[in-house]
């Protein structure tokens, strides 16, 4: 027989063909085992190096500074720096997450991180009855939205577009009804949205409404939360700075009342105690 590749039988011809030809997926199939067992094994090596601390997985707790939500919705001002007029903003939570460069298990050095996670945590409280900044009575929905402003089209952060409303417009999240609103994906991208209620604190007999708040919502008085925020897994950072320069991330925080009223920034019916559990090995 001659020398060369052994043939392989296909069968027999077809009407009007004069050779068969069997495919051979041996090729890639090579490929895609070695591609697999390259990548379990250097799985394996990153996770060998991991457990004797040659990579040194590093982990830094940021405490988020407490703040009421302000009024019902979310809005800011519509100036290049947003302050805002309702709710809690916060335009990029790296602002809260930064990173100093060192040896110490909360820095790093170089240039950039990996396999970054990084969760928010905390507890929202309904504050106490307040004849000026908190008389409301109602139950009330707490909400957290994590967004992007699209490139060029609104302030980084700016949250005042996020709904779509009827008739081709885009608007902010005032009362109860427009939170039932679409989002503006044209405009934004919705990294995530959770919300639970609570209902208002009693209250109390001294106060000079002597009636103990008779709401009948079995919604709690507080509420713990821990959301795993989406950022990128590989943070990149420039030679001085302390926060990352090829992500952000934007979070509101609001209140919709479950009257269905918009309150005067001034109310602020809810706290929130949090802090942020940033992780990350040192690339």
């Amino acid at each position: 027989m001659p020398g060369g590749r052994t043939r392989v039988y296909a069968g027999p011809l077809r009407p009007g063909e004069k050779t068969a030809s069997v495919p051979r997926k041996r090729n890639i199939k090579a490929k895609a085992i070695k591609a697999a067992s390259s990548k379990t094994f250097n799985t394996k090596v990153e996770k060998s190096l991991t457990q004797l601390h040659i990579i040194e997985r590093k982990q830094k707790t940021i405490v988020f500074p407490t703040t009421s939500t302000r009024g019902t919705g979310y809005e800011t001002s519509d100036a290049s720096v947003p302050s805002v007029i309702r709710g809690i903003f916060v335009s990029n939570v790296f602002q809260h997450c930064q990173l100093t460069r060192g040896d110490a298990q909360d820095q790093f050095t170089g240039n950039k991180i990996s396999n970054v996670s990084l969760r928010f945590s905390g507890v929202a409280v309904s504050n106490v009855y307040d004849a000026v900044n908190n008389n409301q009575t109602s139950p009330m929905e707490v909400w957290f939205v994590f967004y992007k402003n699209k490139a060029g089209l609104l302030a980084k952060g700016n949250p005042n577009g996020l709904k779509s409303y009827p008739n081709n417009t885009k608007g902010k999240i005032k009362e109860i009804f427009t939170s039932s609103y679409p989002w503006n994906r044209e405009e934004y991208t919705i990294k995530g949205v959770k919300k639970f209620k609570l209902r208002a604190r009693p209250k109390e007999m001294s106060d000079e409404d002597s009636v103990v708040n008779g709401q009948t919502s079995n919604a709690p008085t507080f509420h713990r939360f821990s959301y795993k925020l989406p950022v990128a897994k590989m943070l990149k950072y420039g030679d001085s700075d302390t926060t990352p320069s090829n992500d952000y991330l934007s979070m509101g925080i609001y209140i919709m009342d479950g009257y269905g009223d918009t309150l005067d920034p001034a109310q602020q019916r809810c706290a929130i105690y949090g802090s942020y559990t940033f992780s990350y090995t040192d690339a």
